[in-house]
């Protein structure tokens, strides 16, 4: 029998953190696509495990912002993005 892919608990907020490599294949085309990507403000509205953040933060990027309810890494502020207000110039979420 073949296992299942992704996070098999159920608790009503289950998790799904986006793999390091794939972030950081995400993170380079967004870089090809947007202008002036390294002077951009970066939104990352489900921050989890911060795989989003570490991509950015290797490209160069500073400004980033990231919420989670569940936070599991250091920059990721604990904060329902649904109840958030993003402020910032040249934002991209």
């Amino acid at each position: 029998m073949k296992k299942p892919l992704g996070n098999r608990r159920v608790t009503g907020t289950e998790q799904y953190y986006t793999p390091r490599p794939l972030a950081r294949e995400l993170v380079s085309l967004a870089e090809a696509t947007i202008p002036n990507f390294s002077r951009r403000h970066f939104l990352e509205p489900a921050g989890g495990n911060g795989s989003f953040i570490d991509a950015l933060q290797d490209h160069g990027i500073k400004q980033i912002t990231a919420v989670d309810l569940y936070p599991k890494h250091e920059l990721v502020k604990k904060i329902d993005f649904l109840q958030f207000t993003p402020s910032g110039e040249n934002l991209v979420t």
